[in-house]
């Protein structure tokens, strides 16, 4: 269970390294797991990504809000009850057509863990919009079968130069939700992140995942020939790190 393991109270990355030291441990013991990130790329996905076949597994469900940009206009007109499935699906296309310039074989096998948790009705995705810039905000909540929660935030955000040590100057503060005193940091994180799935955030539109990339998700997962293992994702990460000398 989470509260049998031991978590420091803040993480720095010139001194951690968040993925081994917070997001490995963390996960893999976790059956829920709630994140919003303000900055989506291709190399999201792959560290949205990281340790998440753990998940398929342990039965695991996953909540995931990520920012985009948007026009005024469009934000409008979602609020307003209409063009919602044509903007969606223009961030859908904007995304795909990302996904397309990757090759990556680490990118390729958490997108295929991706793929397979939201064909298995394990994993829901929502994009997040504001008038002005984005949604910007990066916080995670996970859970354990005793109820039990880590709620973390900070500047980490899901992109290569965020999560790993030789790049950014990143930390994350982390919350335990069996700890009382600490409820008046970790509340409103919970509370911020039920508001944006409800779509009740002020001055924030959140609205569906895209048509087009969830049936691309879909069809990734009914091609597979596999059952996604953390195994396989961590023999492919360490022959990446062997031929590369470099962190991934």
């Amino acid at each position: 269970m989470l509260r049998d393991l031991s978590y420091k109270g803040v993480y720095k990355s010139d001194q951690d390294h968040i993925l081994e030291d917070f997001y490995f441990p963390t996960l893999s013991i976790a059956n829920r797991y709630d994140r919003a990130v303000g900055f989506f790329s291709a190399s999201t996905i792959s560290y949205a990504a990281q340790a998440l076949s753990v998940f398929v597994k342990r039965g695991g469900q996953i909540r995931m809000i990520l920012g985009a940009f948007t026009e005024r206009a469009d934000l409008e007109a979602v609020e307003q009850g209409y063009k919602a499935k044509e903007i969606s699906e223009k961030i859908g296309s904007e995304l795909l057509s990302m996904i397309s310039n990757v090759s990556d074989e680490l990118f390729q096998n958490r997108f295929e863990t991706l793929s397979w948790l939201v064909a298995h009705g394990r994993l829901d995705i929502k994009i997040a919009l504001r008038e002005r810039g984005m949604y910007h905000d990066k916080i995670g909540i996970i859970s354990d079968e005793a109820g039990d929660g880590v709620v973390f935030a900070g500047s980490a955000n899901e992109s290569t130069q965020a999560l790993l040590p030789t790049h950014n100057y990143e930390s994350i503060n982390v919350f335990k939700t069996w700890i009382p005193e600490h409820a008046e940091f970790f509340d409103p994180h919970i509370e911020s992140f039920e508001r944006l799935w409800r779509n009740e955030s002020h001055a924030t539109a959140v609205i569906d995942i895209p048509t087009a990339v969830k049936e691309k998700l879909i069809s990734v997962a009914r091609s597979m020939d596999y059952t996604p293992d953390p195994e396989i994702e961590a023999a492919i990460a360490a022959r990446l790190h062997a031929r590369m000398g470099t962190e991934v």
